[in-house]
Protein backbone atom coordinates (compact mmCIF):
# COMPACT_ATOMS: atom_id res chain seq x y z
CA UNK A 1 0.00 0.00 0.00
CA UNK A 2 2.83 2.39 0.91
CA UNK A 3 4.60 1.82 -2.46
CA UNK A 4 1.40 2.58 -4.34
CA UNK A 5 0.95 5.86 -2.46
CA UNK A 6 4.52 6.90 -3.24
CA UNK A 7 3.98 6.18 -6.94
CA UNK A 8 0.73 8.13 -6.91
CA UNK A 9 2.39 11.12 -5.23
CA UNK A 10 5.33 11.00 -7.63
CA UNK A 11 2.98 10.82 -10.63
CA UNK A 12 1.02 13.77 -9.25
CA UNK A 13 4.20 15.85 -8.78
CA UNK A 14 5.34 15.06 -12.32
CA UNK A 15 1.93 15.97 -13.72
CA UNK A 16 2.28 19.41 -12.14
CA UNK A 17 5.45 19.99 -14.15
CA UNK A 18 7.60 20.39 -11.07
CA UNK A 19 11.25 19.95 -11.91
CA UNK A 20 12.89 17.63 -9.38
CA UNK A 21 16.35 18.40 -10.76
CA UNK A 22 18.41 21.26 -9.41
CA UNK A 23 18.61 24.23 -11.77
CA UNK A 24 21.45 26.56 -12.56
CA UNK A 25 21.35 29.86 -10.71
CA UNK A 26 23.28 33.14 -11.08
CA UNK A 27 25.69 31.95 -8.36
CA UNK A 28 26.78 29.16 -10.73
CA UNK A 29 28.51 31.73 -12.93
CA UNK A 30 31.40 34.16 -12.69
CA UNK A 31 30.31 37.31 -14.47
CA UNK A 32 30.92 41.02 -14.79
CA UNK A 33 28.61 43.96 -15.25
CA UNK A 34 29.54 45.84 -18.38
CA UNK A 35 28.67 49.52 -18.69
CA UNK A 36 26.13 49.25 -15.86
CA UNK A 37 23.76 47.93 -18.52
CA UNK A 38 24.30 44.22 -19.10
CA UNK A 39 25.96 41.04 -17.85
CA UNK A 40 28.88 39.20 -19.46
CA UNK A 41 29.21 35.61 -18.27
CA UNK A 42 32.86 34.60 -18.05
CA UNK A 43 32.90 31.17 -16.40
CA UNK A 44 30.52 28.41 -15.34
CA UNK A 45 31.43 27.25 -11.83
CA UNK A 46 28.32 25.21 -11.02
CA UNK A 47 27.90 21.46 -10.77
CA UNK A 48 24.81 20.84 -12.91
CA UNK A 49 25.36 18.95 -16.15
CA UNK A 50 22.40 20.56 -17.92
CA UNK A 51 23.00 24.30 -17.85
CA UNK A 52 20.46 27.02 -18.56
CA UNK A 53 22.06 30.42 -18.98
CA UNK A 54 19.87 32.91 -17.10
CA UNK A 55 18.34 35.68 -19.21
CA UNK A 56 19.13 38.19 -16.48
CA UNK A 57 21.21 38.51 -13.32
CA UNK A 58 20.61 41.18 -10.70
CA UNK A 59 17.95 42.75 -12.94
CA UNK A 60 20.35 43.20 -15.88
CA UNK A 61 20.14 41.22 -19.14
CA UNK A 62 22.77 38.58 -19.86
CA UNK A 63 23.99 39.56 -23.33
CA UNK A 64 27.35 37.89 -23.74
CA UNK A 65 29.15 34.61 -23.12
CA UNK A 66 32.85 35.36 -23.12
CA UNK A 67 36.26 33.94 -22.43
CA UNK A 68 36.44 30.27 -21.59
CA UNK A 69 32.95 29.99 -20.10
CA UNK A 70 32.73 26.21 -20.37
CA UNK A 71 36.44 25.40 -20.80
CA UNK A 72 37.07 21.84 -19.64
CA UNK A 73 33.73 21.76 -17.77
CA UNK A 74 31.79 18.44 -17.93
CA UNK A 75 28.39 19.85 -18.94
CA UNK A 76 26.18 17.82 -21.28
CA UNK A 77 23.77 20.52 -22.47
CA UNK A 78 23.62 24.30 -22.58
CA UNK A 79 20.48 26.40 -23.16
CA UNK A 80 21.02 29.96 -24.36
CA UNK A 81 18.32 32.58 -23.69
CA UNK A 82 16.90 35.17 -26.09
CA UNK A 83 18.91 37.93 -24.37
CA UNK A 84 22.35 36.69 -25.54
CA UNK A 85 23.68 38.63 -28.52
CA UNK A 86 27.37 37.63 -28.41
CA UNK A 87 29.14 34.32 -27.93
CA UNK A 88 32.93 34.35 -27.82
CA UNK A 89 34.81 31.93 -30.07
CA UNK A 90 36.39 30.08 -27.12
CA UNK A 91 33.28 29.60 -24.98
CA UNK A 92 32.95 25.86 -25.70
CA UNK A 93 36.65 24.98 -26.11
CA UNK A 94 37.58 21.63 -24.49
CA UNK A 95 33.97 21.10 -23.39
CA UNK A 96 34.19 17.45 -24.41
CA UNK A 97 31.02 16.11 -22.73
CA UNK A 98 28.75 18.68 -24.40
CA UNK A 99 26.07 16.84 -26.41
CA UNK A 100 23.51 19.59 -27.09
CA UNK A 101 23.23 23.36 -27.41
CA UNK A 102 19.77 24.89 -27.59
CA UNK A 103 18.88 28.50 -28.26
CA UNK A 104 15.61 30.19 -27.27
CA UNK A 105 13.46 30.67 -30.38
CA UNK A 106 13.17 34.43 -29.74
CA UNK A 107 16.94 34.98 -29.85
CA UNK A 108 17.68 37.51 -32.63
CA UNK A 109 21.32 36.49 -33.13
CA UNK A 110 21.63 32.72 -32.70
CA UNK A 111 19.66 29.56 -33.41
CA UNK A 112 20.01 25.84 -32.95
CA UNK A 113 18.90 22.80 -34.83
CA UNK A 114 19.16 19.28 -33.46
CA UNK A 115 21.47 20.50 -30.69
CA UNK A 116 23.91 22.31 -33.03
CA UNK A 117 24.64 26.05 -32.66
CA UNK A 118 24.21 28.40 -35.65
CA UNK A 119 23.89 32.10 -36.31
CA UNK A 120 20.25 33.22 -36.56
CA UNK A 121 19.91 32.64 -40.32
CA UNK A 122 21.78 29.32 -40.16
CA UNK A 123 24.42 30.53 -42.61
CA UNK A 124 27.26 29.88 -40.14
CA UNK A 125 27.62 26.67 -38.17
CA UNK A 126 29.23 27.92 -34.97
CA UNK A 127 29.56 24.76 -32.85
CA UNK A 128 28.83 21.08 -33.24
CA UNK A 129 28.78 19.62 -29.71
CA UNK A 130 31.74 17.25 -29.19
CA UNK A 131 29.68 14.48 -27.53
CA UNK A 132 26.67 14.67 -29.87
CA UNK A 133 25.36 11.24 -30.87
CA UNK A 134 25.80 10.03 -34.43
CA UNK A 135 28.71 9.13 -36.66
CA UNK A 136 27.78 11.39 -39.55
CA UNK A 137 26.36 14.86 -39.91
CA UNK A 138 24.82 16.60 -42.91
CA UNK A 139 25.49 20.33 -42.62
CA UNK A 140 22.29 22.20 -43.60
CA UNK A 141 22.24 23.59 -47.15
CA UNK A 142 21.84 27.16 -45.79
CA UNK A 143 25.35 27.08 -44.28
CA UNK A 144 28.03 28.98 -46.18
CA UNK A 145 30.75 29.05 -43.53
CA UNK A 146 31.99 27.22 -40.47
CA UNK A 147 32.96 28.92 -37.22
CA UNK A 148 36.43 28.58 -35.71
CA UNK A 149 36.71 25.13 -34.11
CA UNK A 150 33.16 24.27 -35.21
CA UNK A 151 33.92 20.53 -35.08
CA UNK A 152 36.71 20.55 -32.47
CA UNK A 153 37.06 17.23 -30.60
CA UNK A 154 33.90 15.75 -32.11
CA UNK A 155 34.22 12.32 -30.55
CA UNK A 156 31.57 10.37 -32.45
CA UNK A 157 31.75 11.92 -35.91
CA UNK A 158 33.33 9.91 -38.69
CA UNK A 159 31.89 11.83 -41.64
CA UNK A 160 30.65 15.38 -42.27
CA UNK A 161 28.87 16.31 -45.49
CA UNK A 162 29.23 19.96 -46.44
CA UNK A 163 27.03 21.84 -48.89
CA UNK A 164 28.81 23.21 -51.96
CA UNK A 165 28.16 26.76 -50.75
CA UNK A 166 30.56 26.42 -47.76
CA UNK A 167 33.43 28.85 -48.33
CA UNK A 168 35.30 28.80 -45.01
Amino acid sequence: MCKINIYIILAWILSLGINLQAETTPSDFEYKIEGDEHIVIQKYIGTELDVSIPSEIDGLPVTKLDGLTFYDVPVTSVSIPASVSEIGSNVFIECESLASITVHHNNKFFSSKDGVLFDKLKTTLLRYPPAKEGIEYQVPSTVTQLGDSAFEVSQNLERVSLPEAVRE
